[in-house]
Protein backbone atom coordinates (compact mmCIF):
# COMPACT_ATOMS: atom_id res chain seq x y z
CA UNK A 1 0.00 0.00 0.00
CA UNK A 2 1.14 3.51 -1.08
CA UNK A 3 0.68 6.58 0.73
CA UNK A 4 -2.21 8.89 -0.56
CA UNK A 5 -0.47 12.51 -2.36
CA UNK A 6 -1.74 15.65 -0.15
CA UNK A 7 -4.65 16.99 -1.21
CA UNK A 8 -2.69 20.33 -2.80
CA UNK A 9 -0.52 17.63 -5.30
CA UNK A 10 -4.03 16.19 -6.10
CA UNK A 11 -5.86 19.88 -6.71
CA UNK A 12 -2.80 21.20 -8.55
CA UNK A 13 -2.79 23.61 -5.64
CA UNK A 14 0.81 23.11 -3.81
CA UNK A 15 2.37 26.65 -4.83
CA UNK A 16 5.63 27.69 -5.50
CA UNK A 17 8.41 26.66 -3.34
CA UNK A 18 9.54 29.19 -0.96
CA UNK A 19 12.03 31.55 -1.51
CA UNK A 20 15.45 30.50 -0.55
CA UNK A 21 16.90 32.91 1.64
CA UNK A 22 19.95 35.46 0.65
CA UNK A 23 23.37 34.80 2.20
CA UNK A 24 24.35 37.77 4.37
CA UNK A 25 26.24 40.26 3.06
CA UNK A 26 29.69 39.66 5.19
CA UNK A 27 31.17 42.79 4.23
CA UNK A 28 28.40 44.75 5.44
CA UNK A 29 27.51 43.63 8.93
CA UNK A 30 31.31 43.07 9.47
CA UNK A 31 31.84 46.83 9.11
CA UNK A 32 29.45 47.32 11.38
CA UNK A 33 30.48 45.08 13.80
CA UNK A 34 34.05 46.34 13.95
CA UNK A 35 34.33 49.82 13.28
CA UNK A 36 36.80 52.72 14.53
CA UNK A 37 36.14 55.34 17.55
CA UNK A 38 38.40 57.94 17.71
CA UNK A 39 41.71 58.50 17.34
CA UNK A 40 43.42 55.84 19.06
CA UNK A 41 40.31 53.37 19.60
CA UNK A 42 38.17 50.50 18.31
CA UNK A 43 34.53 49.13 18.87
CA UNK A 44 34.04 45.71 18.22
CA UNK A 45 30.26 45.27 19.07
CA UNK A 46 29.83 47.10 22.48
CA UNK A 47 33.43 46.64 23.33
CA UNK A 48 35.59 49.43 22.62
CA UNK A 49 39.52 48.71 22.73
CA UNK A 50 42.36 51.11 22.46
CA UNK A 51 45.17 50.17 19.80
CA UNK A 52 49.27 50.47 20.66
CA UNK A 53 49.54 52.80 17.53
CA UNK A 54 47.15 54.69 16.90
CA UNK A 55 48.20 55.36 13.24
CA UNK A 56 47.49 51.88 12.56
CA UNK A 57 44.16 51.96 13.87
CA UNK A 58 42.76 51.92 10.28
CA UNK A 59 45.40 49.09 9.36
CA UNK A 60 44.27 47.19 11.93
CA UNK A 61 40.50 47.84 11.67
CA UNK A 62 41.17 46.92 7.76
CA UNK A 63 43.10 43.74 8.95
CA UNK A 64 40.99 42.47 11.48
CA UNK A 65 37.64 42.94 9.05
CA UNK A 66 39.24 40.86 6.47
CA UNK A 67 40.57 38.12 8.59
CA UNK A 68 37.39 37.75 10.21
CA UNK A 69 35.37 38.00 6.80
CA UNK A 70 37.49 35.70 4.82
CA UNK A 71 37.59 32.90 7.89
CA UNK A 72 33.39 33.43 8.00
CA UNK A 73 33.29 32.89 4.11
CA UNK A 74 35.14 29.85 4.84
CA UNK A 75 34.11 28.42 7.49
CA UNK A 76 30.20 29.14 7.43
CA UNK A 77 29.22 30.26 3.85
CA UNK A 78 25.70 29.25 4.55
CA UNK A 79 25.57 31.82 7.71
CA UNK A 80 21.48 33.09 8.64
CA UNK A 81 20.59 35.96 10.63
CA UNK A 82 20.40 33.61 13.34
CA UNK A 83 24.56 32.21 13.15
CA UNK A 84 25.21 36.57 13.52
CA UNK A 85 23.11 36.78 16.49
CA UNK A 86 25.28 33.65 17.57
CA UNK A 87 28.23 35.31 16.47
CA UNK A 88 28.04 39.11 18.04
CA UNK A 89 26.92 36.96 21.47
CA UNK A 90 29.66 34.86 22.11
CA UNK A 91 32.57 37.98 20.46
CA UNK A 92 30.60 40.24 23.36
CA UNK A 93 31.35 37.48 25.82
CA UNK A 94 34.80 36.98 24.39
CA UNK A 95 35.99 40.56 25.22
CA UNK A 96 34.06 41.50 28.36
CA UNK A 97 36.69 42.92 30.83
CA UNK A 98 39.39 43.43 27.53
CA UNK A 99 40.09 47.14 27.38
CA UNK A 100 43.42 46.76 24.76
CA UNK A 101 43.27 45.33 21.19
CA UNK A 102 46.28 43.22 20.28
CA UNK A 103 47.82 40.09 18.41
CA UNK A 104 46.29 37.86 21.10
CA UNK A 105 42.85 39.27 20.97
CA UNK A 106 43.00 38.88 17.26
CA UNK A 107 43.12 35.27 17.37
CA UNK A 108 40.63 35.31 20.17
CA UNK A 109 38.36 36.28 17.79
CA UNK A 110 39.58 34.19 14.51
CA UNK A 111 38.91 31.33 17.08
CA UNK A 112 34.92 32.66 17.72
CA UNK A 113 34.49 32.17 14.28
CA UNK A 114 35.94 28.53 13.73
CA UNK A 115 34.06 27.49 16.88
CA UNK A 116 30.73 29.17 15.37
Amino acid sequence: MTLPKPLETERGALGPAPDRPQPLSFDARMRRLVRPVGSDRIAIGEHELTVDEPLARDAILSRTRERLTERLRERRPNADDTSWAKLEGVIQATLTGRTHYDDETESRLVQVVDGL
